[in-house]
């Protein structure tokens, strides 16, 4: 049964056909079919009496992603109700693929009427929109500018306040400035932000006011980033932007003095005053923007002063002294660093949670002074925690320690395991082809996939096609959708080094249920034969989420317990992501995420953790559907993906505003208590409970 005919019975059944319209378009929306039953149940959740079921209805159709549901969607941009004119604007720009003008249009006709709060949503989607030539660049740059606050005439600056200072002008400032960062990250290359806009987004950034500062701190992110995305951050900004009392407009200074120069990014700000907004940044009280000041230090002023690199390594920031442990392995000018490194590494504790100083020294001491590490590296080999062992694998791949890189590649961890082969491939070493054979034979797909690319190098190319093609029905057999990855590695290697005679074993995977997996396995055997090779992929029904346990996510915070001390809460948003809450709370209710890590920590950027594998392949079997549409600001919690609609219960939390994840990834919860606990968050440290409680009461 094709998945189109699946969704049509799950429709049409007799049990399903006295559920509500909201169900069937929840369901609908997960299944991502569009059927003429599907177009026909859309059309009818649009005119429901109901504005909660018809925001529901326009949500769904521009989760669809395509132009043909445009002119659905469009007349609600206009309708009574605000939440459905808010989806029904980011339908609209979700929609506007290859049909960019009517969306555009009309757009900027309802905002020429709109209210305030209307303005901004309807802003923020006009951004998103790619834009096909330099003068929709310009129209729509216009448009969403005028509202922001204009250079006074005979003076540098007038506070954002001066024009916008109601509480409903804020959202059309905000809005603006987030349209702003849309255009200039999405359709930058196009044309150049115009002298008008970039003038105005500075006065943005620059509103002195102390009431000010706290109305308007997210517009001054956004529009620090749309100039930032522009490359139109000059020392002056920057200086002043340093000095906000937002502590991530500061943050965002600092990376913009910090950021690399490469001849496609030249710079864009004096030595003078970059190094002065770095200097600032180290001594900020925000542990964010030291930890962005001294990456920064170090990519540009770690050769002629590594003081405050030396400094840093003992800031009360973990995540700010590893980065400094990290960067001291490119030396330190005239300053020996070898003693620093090896008194840190000698400190490696037997067992525990603080391990992390240590594992990041050995790795920086390989770097800096090789010679050093030999006698300490086997203490780290042998270590009981299979997180040091990752890093061992990463110092003896940097002083080419085979023989510990060997014995590495069969440990007990196939993350180690992992780690040890992507080194002794990148060395060439040809005991990598020994590991990698063994890998192939593991359950872990980060593992597999690294084994697959390792065995390109394979001579006896027969032999390494065989050990290839039965790794990978092995993972085919397994079912899971997740197996996508490693399947299509091995595909990828498989059409490199095989031949004709590995037609038949890969033929039947043309007609697989992945698409990818189909299409490679199709250019595959045209490579081989010649004869071009059509992929006929079988997609499966989907599994429809749960949506039971969606009462209790109204009405309790999932709760994370960390094995190191402190907790953080989350309220959940079943009304913006119902189907990702369905899976997390079913899956937390069965005890799914107790007991496992957050592997993934960039202190700029995201926490991610729930996978049983503890890496960014090994997650829940059943790809989850994408429902995005909320903003990723600090503090709230999407689902990881490798491509649209892949999610696999993996969680990470948004540690910063991070508006390029926009409308990419689901965002499906907040933290409601506990930010502070999460900041602390090290590599590795385990979700020793993950529950649900009762809401505090108001």
């Amino acid at each position: 049964m094709t998945a189109a005919a699946a969704l049509v019975a799950l429709l049409t059944a007799p049990a399903l056909a006295q559920e509500s319209l909201s169900t069937r378009l929840l369901l609908a929306e997960d299944a991502r079919v569009l059927s003429l039953e599907t177009h026909a149940l859309l059309g009818e959740g649009l005119k429901s009496p109901e504005a909660k079921v018809r925001a529901q209805a326009v949500r769904a159709a521009g989760r669809f992603e395509t132009p043909s549901l445009l002119n659905d969607i469009m007349p609600l941009l206009t309708d009574s109700d605000p939440d459905v004119r808010r989806w029904a604007s980011i339908a609209t720009a979700n929609s506007a693929r290859l049909f960019t003008m009517p969306a555009i249009d009309e757009l900027i006709r309802v905002m020429g009427t709109a209210k305030p709060a209307d303005w901004g949503f309807y802003a923020a989607a006009l951004g998103r929109i790619a834009m096909a030539t330099p003068d929709q660049f310009r129209r729509v740059e216009q448009t969403l500018a005028a509202v922001l606050p204009a250079p006074a005439l005979g003076a540098q600056v007038v506070p954002a306040r001066a024009r916008a200072a109601s509480a409903r002008d804020v959202a059309q400032v905000e809005g603006a400035a987030r349209g702003l960062e849309s255009l200039t990250r999405i359709s930058g290359k196009v044309a150049p932000l115009g002298d008008d806009a970039k003038a105005r987004l500075y006065v943005v950034v620059e509103t002195p006011d102390a009431r000010g500062a706290t109305t308007f701190a997210r517009a001054r992110r956004l529009a620090l980033q749309a100039l930032r995305n522009a490359r139109m951050v000059d020392g002056g900004l920057a200086r002043a932007a340093s000095r906000d009392a937002d502590d991530e407009v500061r943050r965002l200074a600092v990376a913009a003095a910090g950021a690399p120069v490469t001849a496609d990014a030249p710079a864009t700000m004096p030595a003078a005053d970059r190094d002065a907004v770095l200097a600032a940044g180290l001594k900020d009280v925000e542990p964010r923007v030291r930890y962005e000041a001294v990456r920064g230090w170090g990519r540009h002023l770690q050769v002629t002063d590594c003081q405050p690199v030396l400094r840093a390594v003992n800031d009360p920031s973990a995540h700010v002294a590893l980065a400094a442990i990290d960067l001291l392995g490119a030396g330190c000018g005239a300053t020996p660093v070898s003693p620093l490194l090896q008194k840190e590494a000698e400190a490696l504790p037997p067992s525990g949670f603080t391990w992390h100083r240590a594992a990041h020294a050995i790795v920086s001491l390989a770097k800096a002074s090789p010679a050093d590490v030999r006698t300490l590296l086997p203490r780290f080999v042998g270590h009981a925690t299979w997180q040091v062992r990752v890093y061992a694998a990463r110092a003896a791949g940097a002083t080419g320690a085979a023989e510990a890189l060997v014995r590495l590649g069969g440990d007990s961890s196939d993350n180690v395991r992992q780690a040890a082969l992507e080194e002794l491939a990148r060395l060439k070493r040809p005991e990598a082809l020994s590991v990698a054979y063994d890998a192939l034979t593991r359950p872990d797909y980060q593992l597999v996939m690294t084994a697959a690319r390792a065995l390109a190098a394979e001579t006896e190319r027969p032999k390494a096609a065989k050990a290839l093609s039965i790794a990978l029905l092995r993972l085919t057999l397994e079912g899971k959708d997740t197996s996508r990855d490693p399947r299509v590695a091995i595909l990828t290697t498989l059409a490199e080094i095989g031949s004709t005679s590995d037609v038949d074993a890969v033929t039947p995977f043309v007609s697989d249920w992945d698409a990818r997996v189909a299409d490679t396995a199709a250019k595959a055997i045209t490579k081989w034969t010649s004869r071009p090779t059509e992929p006929t992929p079988r997609p499966r029904p989907t599994q429809p989420p749960d949506l039971a346990v969606l009462a209790k996510a109204r009405t309790q915070r999932l709760r994370i317990t960390m094995a190191r001390g402190g907790v953080f809460d989350l309220r959940l948003l079943p009304d913006e992501a119902p189907a990702t809450v369905a899976r997390v709370a079913e899956l937390a209710a069965k005890g799914h995420y107790n007991g496992l890590t957050f592997h993934r920590v960039e202190p700029t950027f995201v926490l991610q953790g729930g996978s049983p594998g503890a890496n960014e392949f090994m997650g829940d079997g059943p790809y989850m559907r994408d429902e995005p549409g909320v903003a990723h600001n600090r503090g709230t919690i999407g689902t990881s993906t490798r491509g649209r609609d892949t999610g696999d219960a993996q969680i990470f939390v948004n540690l910063i505003d991070s508006p390029r994840l926009d409308h990419a990834y689901t965002v499906f919860a907040v933290v409601e208590r506990g930010m502070d606990v999460a900041d602390t968050v090290l590599e590795g440290d385990v979700m020793a409970k993950v529950e649900f409680v009762d809401a505090p009461r108001r």
